[in-house]
């Protein structure tokens, strides 16, 4: 099987902003990708950021996450929640002014007849060295009616927003 990846849109913010959305997603790939660089205004520069499809901010999501910050003893699970969180928030001042990556998959994101589920990747890194963050989170939307055609992150406080600089690409990917 052959991977084809179609970009379908980008964003590099210009100016601090709340939420950033990617709107009228095509319903003709397989599978979509999100990447990104992001920073956030709140203390440590985080964003505890959650991600909603088509506007839902119900509780129709479910995640489990698993975290490492380098050494074996710091592995960590937090169980299933119901939570939309996809970007953890750095614990400690050496994050300060520091950027995070992710990438979150999409499966199935176009099926009117199954749950989508979804899986990002997460790396925050510290200032001047450090061991750093990473890890994992495994996602699934409960809506099986509904294509995915909107995507949206923002704060799950609501108080913070992307910091300028900030970049987001949105990926389609077709196999043959």
């Amino acid at each position: 099987m052959v991977a084809s990846w179609d970009l379908i849109a980008s964003n590099t913010l210009g100016s601090n902003t709340s939420t950033v959305t990617f709107s009228s997603i095509p319903d003709t790939y397989n599978d979509l990708v999100l990447k990104g660089t992001v920073k956030g205004t709140g203390t440590n520069s985080y964003i505890q950021a959650a991600k909603n499809f088509n506007s839902d901010t119900g509780s129709n999501y479910n995640r489990t996450a698993l975290y490492i910050d380098g050494t074996p003893s710091q592995l960590q699970s937090n169980g299933e929640t119901l939570e939309r969180y996809m970007i953890p928030n750095p614990s400690s001042s050496e994050y300060n002014n520091s950027f995070s990556f992710f990438e979150l998959l999409i499966t199935r994101y176009n099926s009117t007849s199954h749950k989508k589920l979804d899986r990002t990747l997460w790396t925050n890194l510290p200032n001047g060295g450090g061991l750093g963050l990473t890890g994992i989170y495994l996602g699934v939307w409960a809506n099986t009616s509904n294509a995915i055609h909107t995507i949206s992150l923002a704060d799950s406080v609501g108080s913070y927003q992307w910091v300028a600089g900030s970049t987001f690409y949105l990926y389609g990917i077709t196999y043959t």
